[in-house]
């Protein structure tokens, strides 16, 4: 078989034959972005056809050009290609397209006004925001002393915007209690590295993303086979050293459980199940080890739950997804067993809005 050479030639649309077979399934948001790209800056080529004229490539392109040209720019082969050729390249030739889409390298490239003429990222239709930048962190503002068994009540405007148990989970009393207490459309767990901890997401009438290592991932999937839903992977985009046994860590493993209807939304934001977010050192400004970024929680509560939905955050840590819930407008409920990581919750809510107020009350569970 002679090799095959490709050449541009324009053809008469009404010469072109269509591919009943062609894999590629079109979309209405996809044919809008093609209409607007050849509105705005026409086309260098048509598609790519067979000797014979039937498409391989371009089948959107001509629905729309044929309507308003009699005519084409098409690459054709030197030679009519074989029927498994032609079956083979019209199935393969947009997957075998080498990459995907760097959603990033875009929001730099392009300014507001071009993301959201093309309903990109946080520039789309429904106005995605990412989380405000706080402030840096100063020495507490916060004096009085947390214990534990006390319940921190945030308010605003009369309204309680969430509340902080300085609680221990691993007491089955606290957390048969925790559970009881509210209906949560959505939790966050991400216990610490060294704690063995499960708990039956019977409970949450929605998700739960539960993050942590592989064993504990599995020993938490099966506690909850039947609400398993699928998994996450974080990508760092840097590996960490955990052991010298052991291979670098790049990734985090996040489990979603779903229990009742599916509350996903979805915001024509490209999120899917691998998440580049990068560590947060553990000499920061929280004096934390396992402090998350603000993005990874703020993602999953965007694209779960609505706004005013409670969100249940347990080992709250530094509180980065209480952050995330206040700054989209959910309430929090927030468990943290330790009193300093308690009060550095409170600082860093405070710093962020000085209007919240904070009450403290001593809780009983028996």
């Amino acid at each position: 078989m002679s090799e095959i050479k490709w050449k541009l030639e324009e053809i008469q649309y009404s010469e072109i034959k269509q591919n009943k077979d062609n894999p590629k399934i079109k979309d209405e948001d996809g044919m809008n972005r093609l209409k607007k790209s050849l509105n705005r800056f026409g086309v260098v080529f048509d598609g790519i056809v067979n000797k014979d004229y039937a498409l391989i490539d371009g089948h959107s392109r001509a629905d729309l050009l044929s309507e308003k040209k009699d005519s084409g720019m098409f690459f054709v082969p030197s030679r009519q290609l074989t029927e498994s050729e032609y079956k083979e390249m019209n199935a393969i030739y947009d997957y075998a397209k080498a990459g995907d889409i760097d959603f990033d390298v875009i929001n730099e490239v392009l300014d507001e006004e071009q993301l959201e003429f093309w309903d990109i990222g946080e520039y789309d239709n429904n106005e995605i925001e990412l989380p405000k930048k706080e402030k840096e962190r100063i020495d507490s503002v916060f004096k009085q002393k947390i214990k534990k068994g006390d319940l921190i009540r945030f308010e605003k405007n009369n309204q309680i915007i969430g509340e902080l148990f300085c609680e221990d989970l691993t007491n089955d009393v606290f957390l048969k209690y925790l559970m009881s207490k509210y209906e949560y459309g959505f939790c966050f767990a991400d216990p610490p590295y060294d704690l063995e901890f499960t708990f039956s997401v019977s409970k949450i009438n929605g998700h739960t993303f539960y993050m942590s290592s592989e064993k504990k991932i599995i020993d938490m999937v099966n506690v909850n086979m039947d609400y398993f839903s699928r998994f996450f992977s974080v990508d760092f985009r840097q590996a960490h050293l955990i052991s010298n046994n052991t291979p670098l860590i790049r990734v985090d493993i996040i489990a979603e459980f779903r229990n009742g209807a599916n509350k996903f939304i979805n915001l024509k934001d490209a999120f899917s199940t691998l998440i580049e977010c990068a560590k947060i050192h553990k000499d920061n400004e929280y004096k934390h080890n396992q402090i998350k970024k603000i993005e990874l929680p703020y993602a999953f509560i965007s694209h779960y739950t609505d706004e005013n939905d409670i969100v249940l955050d347990l080992f709250s840590g530094a509180g980065t997804t209480a952050m995330a819930a206040y700054q989209l407008n959910r309430r929090f409920v927030s468990v943290e067993c330790s009193e300093e990581h308690c009060v550095t919750i409170i600082d860093r809510l405070l710093q962020y809005d000085n209007s919240i107020s904070v009450t403290i009350e001593e809780q009983s569970h028996e």
